[in-house]
């Protein structure tokens, strides 16, 4: 950088001064004494900037670490959470279902009980009219008789009631109780040949299961008797 001076009363200019055309000038190197200061200055603000140190690091690294395994911690709890929640809706709904299934169910078998307290009645009067039947007593009582069994059973019939057909069929433990195994060469192993008791079914259910009697034939190999429930 230079500048002229044009006075001649200024004190005699250093050496460095280049006269040029009656002008006096001297040049400033750029390290003057202000720019030592500065930097200086500069230097001793970088001096005093703290440093992190390697415990502190350690530290903020374990902090981290902390911090995130705390993190995973909460989401763990926020997704149980959520999951209990979920659950606790599908138990609700379920109960809710339970208890309307149940409500149906008791509207649906309500009469169940009365079917139940009937059957055995029924039962007797078939049983008197056989036998009224093959003694030839009371003809036309035995008739009467007949068409009273023969409405009650229609009546109970359009309110759910059937009776089970198992004569003649293989024998099903679901249906029937097998109260005896007779030997018979001329039928299937397993085949309903008599039947004591009739089963009957209250709409979807068995209310009373029929007793009946099995076939065995010894040409097939009949089977043990603990497969009838004998």
């Amino acid at each position: 950088m230079k500048i002229s001076i044009e006075d001649e009363n200024l004190p005699e200019p250093a050496e460095e001064a280049v006269h040029d055309d009656g002008a006096e000038s001297f040049d400033v190197k750029e390290d003057s004494e202000f720019d030592f200061k500065m930097k200086k200055k500069v230097n001793l603000k970088k001096k005093d900037l703290p440093r992190k140190k390697k415990t502190d690091v350690s530290e903020l690294k374990e902090r981290i670490a902390n911090l995130t395994e705390e993190l995973n911690k909460r989401e763990a709890e926020l997704v149980e959470a959520e999951n209990r929640a979920l659950r606790a809706v599908a138990d609700s709904e379920n109960y809710k279902k339970r208890v309307s299934r149940e409500g149906e169910d008791a509207k649906k078998y309500a009469v169940q009980p009365v079917m139940e307290a009937i059957l055995p009645a029924l039962d007797n009067l078939d049983k008197a009219v056989a036998v009224a039947e093959k003694t030839e007593v009371g003809g036309q009582l035995v008739q009467g008789v007949e068409m009273v069994i023969q409405q009650l059973k229609s009546a109970l019939s359009r309110h759910g009631l059937k009776r089970l057909d198992v004569l003649g069929k293989p024998f099903d433990p679901e249906t029937s109780e097998a109260l005896q195994a007779v030997e018979k060469d001329d039928v299937e192993d397993g085949i309903v040949v008599e039947e004591f008791l009739p089963g009957y079914s209250f709409k979807d259910r068995i209310i009373q299961h029929a007793k009946v009697v099995v076939a065995k034939n010894p040409a097939e190999g009949s089977p043990a008797e603990e497969e009838f429930n004998l």
